[in-house]
């Protein structure tokens, strides 16, 4: 997915990732601290960091292609 819609991201997609990666971690971080007595942080933690990081990474292009649907 990277590659095929890497052509498709325009700039206005950039700045909706950008605000996306922008707000997400920080309501990921509000809500582990709200749930911080019913998380077990030693499992949970490496892999959310992993996920995150791939949703991230992915956002643009993910982005692009959803705009660019055929049915849309």
């Amino acid at each position: 997915m990277y590659y095929k819609a890497n052509a498709l991201v325009s700039p206005a997609t950039q700045r909706l990732s950008y605000v996306i990666a922008t707000v997400a971690p920080a309501v990921l971080l509000v809500a582990l601290w709200l749930f911080a007595d019913r998380l077990r942080f030693d499992i949970l933690l490496p892999g959310l960091a992993w996920r995150t990081y791939f949703v991230l990474t992915m956002l643009p292009g993910a982005l692009a292609l959803w705009r660019h649907a055929p049915g849309k």
